[in-house]
């Protein structure tokens, strides 16, 4: 009896798959078949990072999740938003993470609503040199995260002496986001760590800065960090700030 079930442990075992372990610029074709599908990822450096899930087929909208070794939430997204042409609209990306080297994380792909059954293109690339972004007529909202004692970092560029409300929220339940504004030149124009405003979409620790002008030049840095070097993921919120606006 018990070499039969030694037997019967071992088949099980044997029968268990192994999951795909996905890496930079080896993107992975799979097929979701109603199940989350996770993709051990090992970073080797800090370098940020843009992962995207494509539907290949099928009536899909893939979603992207990133855990760590809790198996808490580092980040998520469901639609982009973004203007890449190579992506449907209901395709997921998550652009400019960054990672400890140190720390395996998981790539969770799975559609809107669970359901579903086709193929999905998993991709992990490295985030572009930082490239000015113009600043937007509307909100701009830009998903993100920074690994522990590191520096997430975004350009903007416009007229200058235009005014900005610039938000950094936390979306992972922890994370203590500090907010910073420089030119180019490295001088701060303005920072924040717990905002003291009224706005309903910030949490106490979110940070935010209000009637930021932009430089001369025409073109300014905005980074966010963790306090006291911890990490996290969040939301940066980049709008125009509206006439007559005060800080507070």
């Amino acid at each position: 009896m018990i070499t039969l079930l030694c037997f019967a442990l071992i088949a099980l075992t044997a029968a268990q798959p192994t999951p795909p372990i996905i890496d930079v610029e080896q993107p992975l074709q799979l097929a979701f078949d109603g199940a989350p599908l996770d993709l051990p990822f090992q970073p080797t450096d800090s370098a940020p990072l843009t992962i995207a899930a494509r539907a290949l087929s099928g009536d899909l909208d893939p979603t992207l999740e990133i855990l760590d070794a809790a198996n808490r939430r580092i980040a998520f997204n469901d639609d982009h938003g973004t203007a890449r042409a190579d992506l449907a609209p209901s395709d997921a990306l998550l652009h400019n993470l960054q990672f400890s080297a140190d720390a395996p994380v998981m790539v969770r792909v799975n559609t809107f609503s669970g359901t579903g059954s086709g193929s999905i293109e998993v991709s992990i690339t490295p985030t572009a040199a930082l490239t000015p972004v113009p600043i937007p007529a509307d909100a701009l909202i830009v998903s993100g995260s920074v690994a522990p004692n590191a520096i997430f970092r975004y350009a903007l560029i416009g007229e200058a002496a235009a005014a900005l409300t610039i938000s950094a929220r936390a979306t992972d339940g922890r994370f203590d986001p500090i907010l910073t504004l420089l030119d180019t030149a490295g001088s701060v124009i303005a920072a924040n760590d717990d905002h003291r405003s009224a706005d309903p979409t910030l949490a106490r620790r979110d940070a935010q800065i209000v009637l930021a002008t932009m430089p001369d030049a025409g073109c300014c840095i905005i980074e966010v960090a963790g306090f006291v070097g911890m990490g996290g993921a969040f939301e940066l919120v980049i709008a125009r700030t509206p006439v007559g606006a005060r800080p507070g």
